[in-house]
Formats: C-alpha cells, structure tokens, sequence
C-alpha cells in the first residue's frame, strides 16, 4: 500500500555531524527534515523505496540494489554514522516484473555483479543522508539508481511501473525521490553561476505545489541541462509512482546557500 512520497536533498552539512556550524546556514532545511521525520514516524512505513542519482546509473536500464542487507555510511564525510537495512526483496521483484511489462528494462545488482560494472556495493550518500533523519523507526528498503538517458516520458514511466508493483504488496509504503536541483546558484557554487538555475528551482518548486504534473514531465530540456541539476529524474519516477491518484503536495522548504538547491516536499 502507497502511504505518501516525499523528495529530500542528500548534502551532507545539512548533518550537524559533518557540517558543524555550516549546518546553521541550511536551518531551514533542516527543519523540515525533522517534520518529514515527524511524519515518517507516525505513519511507521513498513518499506521504504529511495530513488538515488549518486545510486548505480545505467543508460537505458533502472539499477536496483538486490542484496540482502544494504549497508551504508558516511565515512567519506569524516563521519563514523553507519546503516544497515533488510532488503525488501518481495518488492523488487515485483518491481522488476513490473517494469519489464511497461516494456522498459531494469537490472538488479548483486554482491557478484557490482565489480562488473566498477560499482560499489554499498549505499551512497544519496540514500543515507536523508535517510539519517528518516530512519528513527525500522524499516525495509529498496534502493535504485536512475537511467540517464531515459528520456522524462520514460523516467515518469519507471514510476509508474514501480507505483504498480507498490500496490501489489501488503507492506505500508513509503516513497524517496532524493536529488539536489540546480548546482549553479551563486558565483562559487560546484558549477559555474547561471541564472538559469534559479530559474529552473523555483519554477519545479511551484509546478510540484501546484501538482502541475505535466508541466514537470514536458520541462524546457535547455532549463533542465543549463540548470546541472541531480534530481529531476528523480522527481519524474516519484511523480510516476503516483500516476491517476489525486495528490496533495506541501512543499516543506527551498533554500540555497552554498550555490545548491535543496527542496524538501
């Protein structure tokens, strides 16, 4: 059962741990990780499927972690924080099945398969770090990464798929779509300033608000690559998941100081 979906930054200073007194400059996004949080605990999802840009990345296949216990941590932050999860296997096989019937591809990664493709087995920032504030309350977890050269149709189509297979089982569900949105916010941001960028965040922010699914999907691609953002194809498969159901969004929070985007929904 789909119990709500929400999308979460995955910086790291947005930890206290590793950021230190950086961490005040993004308070409120932190804030509204520890709302989100709030809800996590209260409606105590039984699974919890992320969707990762920093996850193994395929061109035209959707990577899914399938090992039985994930495990992850935040060593390359200095940080000794560290997760194990239980694999909710069920769902990724429902997940696949599901996403070969809408005629699209998906690879899961194994302790064998993970060399082959020069990946490492375990999870990336992009996945722990939001799950830092959610994880208070046991879970199982499916982890993906994303197509990159699916085009948006198809990256919506993934989620729908995966909203498919998420009714299909019996466990409380809840959905991740991680990502940081535009990287060039600000002279000294990870990538060259582009105003584009700010254009680009706070046009998805107000589409995602309003529930202007559509206008999400067919977004300018110009925008999208001028804005060198990491998580709109994140935002398309969660959208997805929610395909022909009414849906209610709160955006929590939006804010970029460090030349980053970070929105919290």
């Amino acid at each position: 059962m789909l119990l709500f979906g929400a999308l979460v930054p995955h910086a790291a200073i947005i930890i206290r741990e590793i950021g230190g007194e950086e961490t005040n400059k993004v308070a409120s996004t932190v804030a509204a990780m520890n709302r989100l949080a709030g809800i996590f605990k209260d409606l105590s999802p039984e699974t919890v499927v992320v969707f990762s840009p920093h996850g193994p990345v395929l061109g035209t296949e959707l990577p899914v972690r399938g090992d039985e216990n994930l495990e992850g941590d935040l060593r390359q932050f200095g940080s000794r924080l560290s997760w194990v999860f239980q694999n909710d296997r069920e769902l990724v096989d429902l997940i696949t099945a599901e996403v070969e019937a809408e005629g699209l591809s998906a690879t899961v990664f194994n302790r064998d398969t993970y060399p082959s493709f020069g990946l490492n087995r375990g999870l990336d920032h992009g996945v722990v770090v939001p799950l830092s504030f959610l994880a208070e309350n046991p879970f199982r977890l499916v982890a993906t990464g994303i197509c990159y050269y699916y085009p948006p149709e198809k990256q919506y189509a993934l989620g729908v798929a995966i909203g498919r297979a998420i009714k299909k089982t019996s466990r409380r569900v809840a959905v991740v779509a991680s990502g940081d949105l535009s990287h060039c916010l600000i002279p000294g941001a990870p990538v060259a300033y582009n105003p584009r960028g700010k254009e680009f965040d706070l046009l998805l922010v107000k589409l995602l608000q309003e529930n202007r699914t559509e206008e999400i999907v067919r977004l300018d691609p110009e925008l999208v690559e001028e804005a060198a953002e990491c998580g709109y194809r994140s935002v398309l498969m969660l959208l997805g998941v929610f395909d022909g159901l009414e849906v209610k969004t709160q955006v929590l929070s939006y804010e970029g100081p460090f030349g980053v985007g970070y929105a919290v929904a």
